[in-house]
């Protein structure tokens, strides 16, 4: 396979270039820096644009910003004004950026690696956090706010008991109350770093709130939990989801997303759940997929708006013979809507 968009690892370099061709090692590398979706060149898809909400670059730049500010905390017991003020400035500059552009689509696996699932989920998280944010309404120094606190969301777990989130047991009452301390932590340290909008604090106080008063750690409910901390719980479930994690595999994406339409109205607020399905695809361009017709093809327009009724390019038939001449089927169209996605082939 020969890649398409460069790869970064967590310190924001590119170890692997568009271009280059994957061996096995450079896989294994992939899934230990927690790498988990590649653009692959394919001459048969050529013509499918396949644009990244964020920068691949970017991305890798946040991962490092993160994980910086998380090495100064370990060391000294406090966020570093001038790393946090710099990874607020570069979020700022991605919100203008994105609010330029009317391309680009998030990724939607999560971290494959949980050893560096606390600087890679939160980077993740921040950019969708951005444009789901814009989409509710939020200006751009709200969004940036926001993908601050998303990236800040998890710096309250610096002093609890070492190895406690990577148990893959069942936690005791005496550590579960010890987790769910954190989001009051990380209020108390951003605070305490004095560099950001009081927003970002509160933010990260209501990132685990929710919409049903069953979040923690005050059973905040509704509207008492800012609409910018009712995003955050839905980005952030989304892709924790989407994530390996020490105690359970991955969802698929689609399966991530059902589950945040289920919980609509219970967990998570419906008016936010139904921009975010308009606005993360159901199954991204690019990826392949079984109809119940036993076809085989790639997506090759996930359709906003049509939520789970992408255009698939169809290149096998239903006996998995290649097709001489590949067809396009509109899953949205009447006369296509009995057809239904019944597996994702590439996940």
């Amino acid at each position: 396979m020969t890649l398409g968009w460069p790869a970064y690892d967590t310190q924001g370099h590119s170890f692997i270039g568009a271009g280059d061709q994957l061996s096995v090692d450079g896989i294994q590398q992939l899934q230990n820096y927690g790498i988990a979706e590649l653009i692959i060149e394919d001459q048969k898809t050529s013509d499918i644009p396949v644009e990244p909400l964020v920068p691949p670059a970017e991305e890798a730049m946040l991962v490092q910003s993160i994980r910086q500010l998380v090495v100064e905390l370990q060391a000294s017991g406090s966020l570093e004004p001038a790393l946090v003020d710099k990874m607020h400035q570069r979020l700022f500059a991605v919100a203008t950026k994105m609010s330029e552009s009317i391309l680009g689509e998030p990724a939607i696996v999560g971290c494959s690696n949980p050893l560096v699932y606390d600087y890679v989920h939160p980077a993740q998280v921040s950019g969708l956090c951005i444009a789901i944010g814009g989409a509710a309404g939020l200006d751009i120094a709200q969004q940036a706010n926001l993908a601050t606190a998303a990236a800040l969301m998890n710096v309250g777990y610096f002093g609890i008991t070492e190895g406690l989130l990577l148990t893959p047991h069942q936690l005791t009452a005496a550590a579960w109350y010890e987790i769910i301390q954190h989001p009051a932590n990380g209020k108390r340290l951003i605070d305490a770093c004095g560099q950001l909008d009081a927003s970002v604090s509160s933010i990260v106080a209501q990132s685990h709130e929710r919409f049903d008063g069953t979040g923690y750690p005050n059973g905040a409910k509704g509207e008492e939990i800012s609409q910018s901390a009712r995003i955050l719980g839905i980005v952030d479930t989304f892709y924790g989801l989407a994530s390996v994690r020490p105690h359970r595999l991955a969802m698929m994406p689609h399966e991530a997303m059902e589950f945040i339409m289920a919980y609509s109205m219970e967990l998570f607020d419906p008016k936010l759940v139904d921009i975010f399905v308009r606005k993360v695809p159901l199954y991204a361009t690019g990826v392949s997929v079984r109809l119940d017709t036993n076809e085989v093809g790639v997506v090759a327009d996930p359709n906003p708006g049509f939520v789970g009724r992408p255009i698939v390019r169809v290149f096998k038939d239903r006996h998995g013979e290649d097709l001489k001449d590949p067809y396009e089927l509109d899953l949205s169209s009447p006369d296509q809507q009995r057809e239904m996605i019944t597996e994702v082939l590439d996940y």
